[in-house]
Order: structure tokens, then C-alpha cells, then sequence
């Protein structure tokens, strides 16, 4: 009825990646935009860093890095 299963599959994880992508590369310029604004505030700056990489251990976890 839904057509075969591994097209449906390739199509859910296409549409995923498409979302990481997007999310790396929105997260990348925000990441560079926030460097540039703070680049005198050392707390900040390892906040962010702390976070981008809580990010990309995240998305290695799911295997989707």
C-alpha cells in the first residue's frame, strides 16, 4: 500500500540529513557571528565552545556526524 520499505526508509533518512545539515551549518554561522560579538569575553566564548561540542558528540552518538 506505502510502497517498498527501503524507499521509505532512504526517503526518512534523506529528509534527516537535509535537518543536520541544516542544523550544523545554521549552528557553524551562529558560532562564528558569536565569536566575532564576544571575542573579549573569555567565559562566554568556552560556553559556546562547550556547547558546540555537547553538539557533535551528540549527533556522533546517532551516528549521523
Amino acid at each position: 500500500k506505502y510502497g517498498n520499505l527501503d524507499d521509505i526508509y532512504e526517503d526518512i533518512n534523506d529528509e534527516l540529513q537535509e535537518k543536520i545539515d541544516k542544523l550544523v551549518l545554521d549552528s557553524s554561522e551562529f558560532y562564528k557571528k558569536f565569536i566575532k560579538k564576544h571575542k573579549n569575553n573569555q567565559k562566554l566564548i568556552q560556553f559556546a565552545e562547550n556547547l558546540f561540542w555537547s553538539l557533535d558528540i551528540y549527533l556522533e552518538k546517532l551516528n549521523l556526524s
